[in-house]
């Protein structure tokens, strides 16, 4: 179950030792931890074996159309796990289209038996585009990464884990501390070693005990 940001909020004061507010208003502190939020998910997300913040979902792309935003998703958008297009409860992988390739692959129909068109994606600024085109319209299924919206309100839901709300106030503490000008050498000593306690329990999501032989994709570094 998710934590909302007043819940954080007052967890935070209490953490910074200012329960009302003096140096930071609520609205600052606000700001520091929807920062934290979106710090501790792109963490999350690139840790070998996590397995968090992908989304699975199916859109319709109409006839004679190339493009689809990628604001019209259900989540935050952020990397292409897969693509594909189902044929006879078989799915296809779509493949990736190079730069420079858009004018052969508009002639080409790349059709399996039973006519539909199997395109090649790229992602044009905000939007997946596919070609070739299709008189049909086809369903494509996506797998991507996402990461949470951007909040500004106390009374807003966080995405992250509960579990992780420890690590998400300490990471919106150093923003706060470091904004004011305040170095506090045993406190990034403390958030350093969350940071390696996430890694450890999040890698064993899926490899268990054989975690130790698994290089994760992102640093431990406090100023990642």
């Amino acid at each position: 179950m998710s934590t909302t940001i007043s819940t954080v909020l007052a967890d935070m004061r209490v953490r910074l030792d200012e329960p009302t507010a003096d140096k930071w208003t609520d609205d600052q502190l606000i700001y520091y931890i929807a920062e934290a939020e979106q710090w501790l998910a792109n963490y999350l997300r690139t840790l070998v074996g996590s397995g968090r913040f992908r989304y699975r979902e199916s859109f319709s792309l109409p006839a004679d159309t190339e493009t689809y935003a990628l604001s019209s998703l259900t989540k935050r958008f952020i990397e292409v796990i897969s693509l594909q297009i189902n044929w006879q409860n078989e799915y296809i992988d779509l493949l990736p289209l190079r730069d420079g390739d858009d004018g052969i692959v508009r002639g080409v129909i790349n059709s399996v038996p039973g006519g539909i068109v199997v395109p090649r994606y790229t992602i044009w600024a905000e939007t997946f585009k596919f070609l070739p085109l299709s008189s049909s319209a086809r369903t494509i299924f996506a797998l991507y990464e996402w990461l949470p919206s951007i909040k500004s309100t106390s009374g807003q839901t966080l995405e992250t884990p509960a579990d992780y709300d420890p690590y998400l106030i300490t990471r919106a503490a150093h923003f706060a501390l470091a904004d004011a000008g305040v170095v506090n050498k045993p406190f990034e000593d403390e958030h350093s070693d969350l940071i390696a306690h996430i890694e450890r329990m999040e890698q064993g999501r899926v490899f268990g005990a054989s975690t130790e032989t698994v290089r994760p994709r992102a640093s431990r570094s406090l100023f990642m």
